[in-house]
């Protein structure tokens, strides 16, 4: 009986002492658990953090990004429209140049007319003196030149005198080196007959353009008032009309 008695007290006791042993085994993993869960927990927080961290660094590169992108396009335009700005300034200093270019070829064209008829006139007026002599007063202006006779040298009883034929015949040769020069005749009366002096300015013309082979609207005959003194006045001036308007036309052309 007792030796039962000490089995079974032996036995509790083993029994007590393993169930210890386990719960401290126990207690002992669920401390070590704990700390792996403490251990997840700060390494979660700490992630937790960094992300916060990235997060705040990503929106913090993404504005600066949106920034540098307002930045750009603001550049972008910028030098567009200085682009534009230049090619229109090129385009407009181009334009410019062309105009210009165009203004002095005028000029230049200007100058070359009135040179040239200075040139014609002092061609007439060497003629003149060389076949006309002392039987002409001679006179010059304006790359005008002026030639006055004595009436009855060329006109006598409403006729034209065999020496305004030759004076004709001059005069046309004179025309030839100046073919769009206008050559006026005028017959200067006294006692204000324009009908009749028109009509023998006409009869000089007459000749001029059967000699000169003139178009009719190249010679212009009339009648004047002499004033005191008759005579005859042949004038050749340069084509100022026609020059004028071939000017206007290309100053509007430019324009």
């Amino acid at each position: 009986m007792l030796r039962k008695l000490l089995c079974t007290v032996l036995l509790l006791c083993f029994v007590g002492l393993a169930y210890s042993q386990r719960k401290k085994d126990l207690l002992a993993k669920i401390d070590t658990l704990q700390m792996e869960v403490k251990l997840q927990q700060d390494s979660l927080l700490s992630s937790q953090r960094k992300a916060r961290s990235l997060q705040t660094q990503l929106e913090l590169v993404q504005g600066q990004i949106g920034d540098l992108k307002a930045t750009n396009m603001n550049l972008l335009q910028n030098l567009n429209n200085f682009a534009e700005v230049s090619n229109k300034n090129s385009k407009n200093v181009t334009e410019a140049l062309r105009n210009l270019e165009k203004k002095e070829s005028q000029i230049r064209d200007i100058t070359q007319f009135y040179m040239q008829n200075d040139s014609i006139a002092l061609v007439l007026v060497s003629h003149a003196k060389q076949h006309f002599g002392e039987s002409a007063k001679i006179g010059v202006g304006e790359s005008e030149v002026l030639l006055n006779f004595p009436i009855d040298k060329l006109i006598v009883d409403q006729k034209p005198t065999d020496e305004a034929t030759a004076i004709m015949q001059q005069l046309a040769t004179m025309s030839s080196v100046a073919p769009d020069h206008k050559i006026e005749i005028a017959v200067l009366t006294i006692d204000r007959d324009f009908a009749t002096a028109a009509a023998n300015a006409q009869r000089l013309g007459d000749i001029l353009e059967q000699q000169a082979k003139k178009k009719q609207a190249s010679v212009r005959c009339i009648g004047k008032d002499g004033g005191f003194s008759d005579g005859v006045r042949i004038l050749f001036t340069p084509d100022y009309r026609k020059f004028y308007r071939e000017t206007k036309k290309n100053l509007q052309l430019v324009n």
